[in-house]
């Protein structure tokens, strides 16, 4: 019987580039996540608008009604040359991003441990379900983690080997990374500092010169542009820095209120202790980012750094705690931060530190492998790794969420409503899909807060979940309403289309 795959095929697989083998299968995995997932995050609207502002009126345009989103103009910039719109254009930039990524985190796992642990380091990232997860996501933050993760990997080469190409390419990544996202600018502010130690003040010196340049050449560039940078970077922050600058006001406010529904005031330590309520109040937000944490890493990877870390395993990695260490304090600190002024956190936040303690995997996996090859059964070792494999493989590349093929259906039905008749929505997705709304960006999930801005004769399409009873209630219930179509799946989610009189 001839085998099925040819042996000249397998032996050229067998000598291909780890580095180019990952970067194939990232592909493979982003259309294979992308094509079960139709319907785009809500953040991706913003982008896309952007994008087609930014085709129509030009980047002051953009950037003016925007802040900053250089991301949605590198979308628009794809979309001439790529086929499918502004969509397929982001989808092809992400995916090129996220090869960049894997390329720079394997590079950067070489500089680490030994270019014998490249095939651990794509496997480690290859598997890292968070990641997987938001492959079909229209978001900056893959151009910020590829770009910080590259210069991650040049700083590491530079505290090697001294050579100033690998400054240049440092500066630059930390750059691109801040064009992206702005809370690069703690990382590029900081990241020399890595190279403290071994006689580095020249290194330092020079990577923040090359630093300084490249702000210089930005800054004229903007001048010629008759772009306001400093303004540029207000507006993008127009959320974030009134609260910054009010934290302690913020902080103390906090505290207060978690007093006052914890304790009473005639009790020890009595409701208007602010002193206690502030240790208690940064102990749950430590709390609530160890807990985001792990959930992001993943219950297994988290246990295993852990037990590392108990065990003292990490100490191989000593020579190179600089660099990785001053990128993990300020992505740390940054979490720390948003936490604090906003008090929420998501696990796409914790991404970037995620990739940094994953940096550690591939050396903790050479270990165990050598133990697994030394121990008396071998075979149980293996399988246990083919066991985890599968069940990281499978919770990264495989959706088992609920359908949500009714969306789509839908959008598609709403395209035989008269033109012209517009469309009320909470969902983003259908205001864009069916191209009855302009501002697609501004639409609010909420459902009550639609139903409170119904105009007679638009339609509209709400998206409601399993369990909203009282809102169909609602619905079923109100005059102005005539239910024209829905659509749902079997969990109970559906949208329903409705006549407004």
């Amino acid at each position: 019987m001839k085998p099925m795959i040819p042996a000249a095929i397998v032996t050229r697989m067998q000598r291909l580039p780890p580095a180019v083998a990952a970067m194939a299968l990232s592909l493979l995995f982003s259309l294979l996540v992308i094509v079960q997932q139709p319907v785009l995050n809500d953040d991706a609207y913003s982008y896309m608008r952007a994008a087609a502002l930014f085709q129509h009126e030009g980047a002051s345009a953009a950037f003016a009604e925007y802040g900053w989103y250089s991301y949605s103009i590198l979308i628009a910039l794809c979309d001439y040359v790529v086929p499918g719109g502004l969509i397929a254009a982001a989808h092809l930039l992400n995916a090129v991003l996220q090869c960049v990524l894997v390329l720079a985190f394997m590079r950067s796992c070489a500089a680490l441990s030994g270019e014998r642990q490249q095939w651990l380091a794509a496997l480690t990232i290859l598997a890292f379900p968070l990641f997987n997860e938001m492959r079909y996501f229209v978001i900056r933050d893959f151009g910020f983690w590829a770009f910080a993760m590259v210069s991650l990997w040049q700083l590491l080469r530079y505290r090697e080997h001294g050579n100033w190409q690998n400054a240049v390419v440092c500066a630059a990544a930390l750059a691109a990374a801040t064009a992206f996202r702005l809370e690069a600018l703690l990382l590029t502010a900081l990241a020399p500092l890595g190279l403290l130690g071994n006689n580095g003040g020249k290194r330092i010196a020079l990577l923040y010169a090359l630093l300084g340049a490249i702000a210089l050449v930005l800054a004229l560039l903007c001048v010629l542009l008759q772009l306001d940078l400093l303004a540029l970077m207000q507006y993008a922050y127009r959320y974030y820095l009134p609260r910054l600058v009010d934290l302690r006001d913020l902080l103390d406010t906090a505290a207060t209120q978690l007093m006052q529904q914890l304790f009473s005031a005639d009790n020890y330590p009595g409701s208007d202790n602010a002193g206690v309520g502030l240790v208690i109040l940064l102990f749950a937000y430590a709390y609530a980012l160890f807990a985001n944490l792990v959930n992001a890493l993943s219950v297994p990877v988290s246990a295993l750094l852990l037990y590392a870390v108990w065990r003292g395993w990490l100490r191989s990695t000593a020579p190179w705690r600089g660099p990785i260490g001053v990128y993990a304090g300020c992505a740390l600190l940054s979490l720390l931060g948003f936490i604090s002024i906003m008090h929420f956190v998501t696990q796409r936040y914790a991404t970037f530190l995620c990739l940094l303690l994953l940096l550690q995997v591939p050396a903790l996996l050479d270990r165990w492998q050598h133990h697994a090859m030394d121990s008396a059964h071998p075979r149980r070792h293996a399988w246990a790794a083919v066991l985890l494999c599968l069940y990281f493989f499978t919770d990264s590349l495989v959706s088992f969420g609920h359908s949500r093929a009714y969306l789509p259906q839908a959008a598609a039905w709403l395209q035989q409503l008269p033109a012209g008749s517009g469309l009320q929505t909470n969902s983003a997705y259908l205001a864009h899909a069916s191209g009855r709304v302009d501002r697609y960006d501004l639409v609010t999930p909420l459902p009550q807060a639609t139903l409170a801005q119904l105009q007679a004769g638009t339609p509209l399409a709400l998206v409601l979940k399993a369990g909203e009873e009282k809102l169909r209630a609602q619905l079923e219930h109100d005059p102005r309403l005539t239910l024209l179509q829905r659509f749902g799946n079997t969990h109970g989610d559906e949208v329903r289309i409705f006549q407004v009189r």
